[in-house]
């Protein structure tokens, strides 16, 4: 389907998923902005959100069309890239939605937004993260700052209407040359100032023992000094910026461009310059931003927390996975960082959501083969939920979802259930059991769980996992082939070795 429609589409409701992302947020802000000519009435639209796994009433994305609601980033229709049952549309799994967006409504070489949309492609079509190694740029772009406001909005409109505002001004500082640097590094230290001066914030949990040391002080840190808030952890990236941006100037940013305009600080430039830094509009969106920030960074430093007392690390095949239970999604990204792990396993024991990231080589391409994993979970499922020997499935690895589980186009994350499709039924096996299948993955010498795999025979046609063909089974089956038979000697004598050792 076309993105771009041959007639206009007069639209009354922008729907698109729960827990709106950055691809979601750019949507709704690209359809608001350009879109009234091809969707009359996008510009003052309402917003409705839905389970990202179905569409409302259980209608298709042209029969909401039909009734003057137009879907973003969900649904399969014009504007978004997920595979859907029953549809073809592999041919846009390279883009994220915010470019079809982008092309329907004409501005997909518009130059406010040469650094937004190939950010919103490799954040989100691809998985691939900044080049950047620094934490503090990781968390002031757009990826790392919504999970903050996430924590601190009221609503996913609310969500929406904030990103927006770091999206505005990242368009108009698009737009134009950027701003002088030192006029950059003195805007965000007066900012960040007037922000810890004004704004309410929770006793702190987490603190260093003795204060940082600054290459240079501005505003910031004599509001923060004042306040006695030098040792807290949570507003320490920010505070750190501030002194290197003043000491350093563009050192203190990424290296490459696109990186550097899509930070936190050129969406204040953009801001400062559509509003002035006085205004209401400046002032609410910079409070509101670099509170979340702020939010975020407190519950990095517990996630880091949990990470220590309860990660399980897991080996195979050349590389490390982490497994982690907690309500705290953060855990994800600190089990990687603090544990050094390429691919992570998460579970969200409130939910019952599970996650599975395959961590990534330098060519984009996954370190683990989540294609294979896919199917090891989804037949478990089966069986789980009917019995062993049930007939397998065409295509049980296939993109998208089946089974209740859900693999992304990039082949780099398989999810069940997400706070962006909450709805998703929690899967039939226990957490125990989703880590034991997943680490039959990275240990191919390693026989199947017992619960449908027995110790003295492989049971070939009749095990449902069998046409997979998987090492496990191979192996299982050799070794099952050449083990002496219960009652012999030969397993008398191998009982009594085994004694022995």
């Amino acid at each position: 389907m076309n993105p771009r429609p041959d007639v206009p589409i007069p639209v009354t409701t922008i729907l698109t998923h729960v827990h709106p992302d950055l691809d979601a947020v750019f949507c709704v802000y690209l359809l608001r902005h350009h879109g009234e000519e091809l969707f009359p009435g996008a510009k003052d639209a309402g917003l409705q959100f839905a389970s990202a796994n179905e569409l409302p009433d259980g209608k298709s994305s042209d029969q909401l069309e039909r009734e003057g609601i137009i879907a973003v980033d969900t649904g399969g229709g014009r504007l978004d890239t997920h595979p859907v049952e029953g549809q073809k549309n592999s041919n846009k799994w390279d883009l994220c939605a915010s470019e079809l967006v982008a092309k329907a409504v004409g501005v997909e070489d518009d130059p406010r937004y040469r650094y937004l949309l190939p950010y919103a492609n490799a954040h989100d079509a691809r998985g691939q993260a900044m080049t950047s190694k620094s934490a503090i740029h990781h968390l002031l772009a757009p990826h790392g700052l919504i999970e903050g406001v996430h924590r601190l909005a009221d609503s996913d409109t609310d969500v929406i209407d904030l990103m927006s505002c770091m999206v505005h001004g990242l368009a108009v500082a698009g737009g134009n040359d950027p701003d002088p640097i030192n006029e950059t590094a003195a805007r965000f230290d007066r900012t960040l100032a007037w922000v810890l001066e004004n704004g309410q914030f929770e006793a702190a949990t987490i603190e260093r023992k003795s204060p940082n040391e600054w290459p240079e002080r501005g505003a910031s840190h004599n509001v923060a000094t004042v306040m006695g808030w030098t040792t807290r952890r949570d507003m320490e990236k920010m505070l750190t910026l501030a002194a290197q941006l003043l000491a350093n100037g563009e050192q203190a940013l990424p290296d490459v461009e696109t990186e550097r305009r899509i930070l936190l600080t050129t969406a204040l430039d953009g801001l400062a310059r559509e509003y002035g830094e006085d205004s209401e509009e400046y002032r609410n969106a910079a409070m509101r931003l670099i509170t979340a920030v702020i939010q975020r960074e407190a519950d990095w430093f517990n996630a880091i927390d949990e990470v220590e007392r309860s990660a399980k690390v897991h080996r195979g095949r050349g590389l490390s996975m982490a497994s982690i239970a907690s309500k705290n999604g953060l855990t994800i990204k600190a089990a990687r960082y603090r544990r050094g792990v390429q691919a992570v396993l998460y579970f969200n024991p409130e939910t019952k959501a599970v996650t599975l990231q395959a961590g990534m080589r330098k060519d984009g391409s996954p370190l683990l083969n989540l294609e294979r994993v896919t199917k090891r979970l989804r037949t478990a499922e089966l069986i789980r939920r009917n019995e062993n020997g049930i007939k397998l499935p065409k295509d049980v690895g296939r993109i998208g979802m089946f089974q209740g589980w859900f693999l992304h186009p990039s082949k780099r994350l398989l999810n069940r259930g997400s706070p962006k499709a909450p709805d998703v039924e929690p899967s039939a096996l226990s957490w125990q059991e989703i880590i034991e299948l997943v680490r039959t993955d990275l240990r191919p010498d390693d026989k199947m769980p017992d619960w449908f795999c027995p110790d003295d025979k492989c049971l070939e046609e009749k095990c449902t996992m069998h046409p997979l063909r998987f090492l496990n089974c191979k192996f299982h089956k050799e070794r099952t082939a050449t083990a002496p038979k219960a009652g012999t000697l030969g397993d008398l004598f191998a009982d009594k070795l085994k004694k022995r050792r």
